[in-house]
């Protein structure tokens, strides 16, 4: 108990009162114990001093069987589960299982402000300006209420997703319905094969000592390396194939022979950039692991362990890389690092993250000005596109991790693809709106300008998020539907990435019902009631669709879906609370099973402790 107490009183955002008496602070200011013990004492709520708009969504800790699910996670914080019993005492997100859930209000820009031109303001400094040395991205309260009082319309669909990147950007002619547009198989794309093949020849042969490195590359093909790779033609033919030619191309490298033996050699012989050493390890990682996650278990198991060994060496170089002076390849470095980290669920993940939106910042790639000025032809459009993966990795971990993010297009003068060319373009804009999803759906139900709405507002904002998620997977449903295909191929946005895009609306839907639980606490009157009903009903539904698509998904699927690997734990924990205060004992026990079967099998590449979902089985064995 000791222990549970310390980790309460420890919670930022707990008043000094509460401090004192070592107990339980619902947040609220004044908290329930000041309130009541004010009018008894005539006493006020004291908090320490903090960002003044900072909200600490607070969670009732209580202890339960379902806790030691979470005890032995190493790659996530630990936090209190709760009894059947609190299921509607305790406020969401937290009853779901998000780590340090402590949102800013995310209705201001918590971002530092870039200027168009891509120059640091004035009343900044270089050192302030970076997102690592920033104190905590909370805004001006007062900013904050005039920016959410002037939207007069507060509810949010698709429509205002895409009139707000049309309205905030400079380029014209983007707008979702080119979504819908046909886009041609990636697998056909000879040119892309050639500058592989092209890109190992180079290296093999100045291995053999022949010389003939930069004679080897065609005329028409020296311009596009770009100021970004204006040395060591050799690594760089190999980083310029990999990053051009996205990852399906880095699979295809990694699969030639020598190809992996030929990049260590050149990078333990006379490589002398660090930044290139970087990026070519980092390339190697993410090669590795999707080759690996690819092959039979064996094979596996063997590839992500060189796949991790690579990484470690990225870092490493990385850490010895001085960040004053933000390169174009140092970003392509952290980049690939940052995708490699957010498939494989790496902690390191959030560091780099922070690393790639400093290095974005400082070089200025919100501005379409400054992208010409630092590149030309091709490179433009794939610096625009780094910029926009970054975004949208960075909100999608924000919302994943329960944290406010650290990025914001609000100063961005460009859209995140002109015309939708190819798949890849595609899957990016659909990333990019998940991005703004999660970020309207946190400001309108979790941050302090919620706070203020009426209940029926907050109601009504409720209902428009799901609407929105729905309008989200309805986007994605027509765009992948729409598209004729040979017989004999799939979509070309995969199965891989139809499986992530839902996975992302369950978590979002868990989310969005931890805000009836909320208003739950206060009561609900016959109309509310309904509404809450409802959202219960998606919630199970949801819960239940991550276990079945989690249980029958095969080693390369879950490995491809690692940043999802705490969800099973999410839901299993609402259908067995659930399930035990609505004597669904034996549905909800099948799907206990179901996730104990999903985690035995990721236990074969990475130590997953059973024991705790076992005992959590056998408990409700017993109980019947």
């Amino acid at each position: 108990m000791n222990a549970v107490r310390k980790g309460i009183t420890r919670r930022r955002g707990a008043c000094e009162p509460c401090k004192a008496r070592k107990t339980r602070c619902d947040g609220g200011n004044p908290c329930m114990h000041c309130r009541s013990s004010s009018q008894r004492k005539g006493s006020s709520c004291t908090y320490s001093q903090a960002p003044a708009s900072t909200r600490s969504i607070s969670t009732p800790s209580r202890l339960s069987p379902a806790l030691s699910l979470f005890e032995l996670d190493t790659d996530l914080p630990i936090q209190q589960s709760i009894s059947p019993q609190g299921w509607l005492d305790t406020i969401a997100p937290g009853s779901l299982y998000l780590s340090c859930w402590e949102l800013p209000d995310v209705s201001c820009n918590p971002c530092p402000d870039w200027s168009v031109d891509g120059s640091i303001p004035p009343s900044q400094s270089k050192s302030e300006a970076s997102p690592a040395t920033l104190p905590p991205p909370y805004g001006d309260p007062s900013v904050t209420r005039s920016d959410h009082e002037q939207r007069v319309d507060r509810t949010f669909s698709i429509q205002m997703l895409q009139k707000e990147f049309q309205t905030r950007q400079l380029t014209p002619g983007f707008d979702i319905p080119s979504l819908y547009s046909y886009s041609p198989l990636l697998d056909n794309d000879q040119p892309r094969v050639e500058t592989v093949k092209r890109a190992v020849d180079l290296l093999d042969c100045d291995i053999m000592g022949d010389g003939k490195t930069c004679d080897r590359l065609p005329d028409c093909h020296k311009p596009s390396l770009g100021p970004m790779l204006d040395s060591e033609p050799r690594i760089s033919s190999y980083i310029q194939a990999c990053f051009e030619s996205s990852c399906a191309s880095v699979k295809m490298f990694l699969s030639i022979a020598s190809a992996q033996e030929c990049v260590d050699a050149v990078l333990k012989s006379d490589c002398s950039d660090r930044a290139t050493v970087v990026v070519a390890y980092a390339i190697l990682a993410l090669g590795c692991y999707l080759v690996s996650i690819q092959s039979d278990i064996p094979r596996a198991v063997e590839g992500i362990s060189r796949a991790t060994g690579y990484f470690r060496r990225a870092l490493s170089e990385l850490n010895h890389l001085s960040m004053d002076n933000a390169t174009v390849r140092t970003l392509q470095g952290i980049l690939i690092m940052i995708i490699f980290a957010d498939m494989s669920a790496h902690r390191s993940k959030f560091r780099l993250v922070t690393l790639g939106v400093q290095c974005v910042q400082d070089l200025g790639l919100h501005s379409s000005r400054r992208l010409r000025q630092i590149c030309t032809g091709t490179d433009e459009e794939l610096l625009k596109n780094a910029f926009w993966a970054l975004y949208a990795i960075e909100k999608a971990d924000a919302i994943d991790t329960g944290r406010g993010s650290i990025m914001c297009d609000k100063f961005t003068d460009h859209s995140p693809s002109e015309v939708l060319q190819h798949p890849d373009e595609a899957r990016l804009m659909l990333q990019c709106l998940y991005g703004r999803l999660c970020d309207r759906v946190v400001d309108s139900l979790y941050s302090q300008a919620a706070l203020r709405a009426t209940r029926a507002d907050m109601c009504r904002q409720i209902e428009d998020a799901y609407c929105l998620i729905n309008s989200w997977l309805r986007i994605f449903q027509t765009y992948n539907k729409s598209l004729d295909f040979p017989e004999g191929h799939s979509s070309c946005l995969g199965e891989q990435a139809e499986a992530e895009t839902h996975l992302s609306s369950y978590f979002l839907t868990f989310l969005i019902h931890g805000k009836w639980l909320h208003l739950a606490q206060q009561g609900l009157d016959p109309e509310e009631t309904e509404a809450y009903e409802r959202s219960e009903t998606r919630c199970l539904a949801a819960a239940r669709s991550v276990l079945e698509q989690c249980s029958q998904q095969t080693h390369v699927q879950m490995l491809a879906n690692m940043r999802f690997c705490s969800l099973p734990k999410i839901a299993a924990c609402i259908l067995v609370l659930t399930g035990q205060t609505c004597d669904r004992l034996d549905e909800e026990r099948m799907y206990m099973r179901m996730a104990c079967g999903f985690y035995s099998r990721l236990a074969i590449f990475m130590p997953v402790q059973l024991s705790p979902l076992m005992e959590l089985v056998d408990g409700m064995d017993a109980a019947t």
